[in-house]
């Protein structure tokens, strides 16, 4: 016979702990190393020319003249580096660098953005990512 009838078990008993709502919230630059890289992305799409593409390359951007072929191959392509550089406006509002001059390098980085988005004015989604990446720049303008 089971000794254990008739007694009571013990009742586990479940903690709930409440986080904390998300925040999304862009991470802000801590190393000098990201704000040269951000300036430099910044001056680099200042030259960027209607049927000109980007290649990213440990958080810097190139103009690539490579081949489509070789473009594919390497898993380069046009939505990644879109996103790359909306995300690095976000990031513009917490450097800690001369506003003069970066006021400078973004109104002069439009103009690439501008021709980026007419070397891609086939694709709707990259059109509309453009125009929120040149909105958010004038915006961070606005506040310089």
């Amino acid at each position: 016979m089971d000794s254990n009838i008739g007694k009571r078990r013990p009742v586990e008993q479940t903690v709930v702990v409440e986080r904390p709502a998300a925040v999304e919230s862009t991470p802000i630059i801590q190393d000098k190393r990201d704000e040269s890289k951000i300036i430099f992305n910044y001056k680099l799409l200042s030259l960027v020319s209607v049927g000109d593409k980007l290649r990213l390359v440990n958080d810097e951007l190139s103009i690539d003249n490579r081949y489509t072929i070789t473009r594919i191959f390497s898993g380069d392509n046009r939505t990644d580096i879109i996103k790359f550089i909306y995300e690095m406006v976000n990031k513009t509002k917490d450097l800690n660098t001369s506003k003069v001059f970066l006021k400078q390098d973004m109104q002069q980085a439009l103009i690439g953005i501008k021709n980026l988005g007419k070397t891609y004015g086939d694709d709707e989604t990259i059109q509309a990512r453009v125009e929120l990446i040149i909105r958010n720049i004038n915006n961070i303008i606005l506040t310089l």
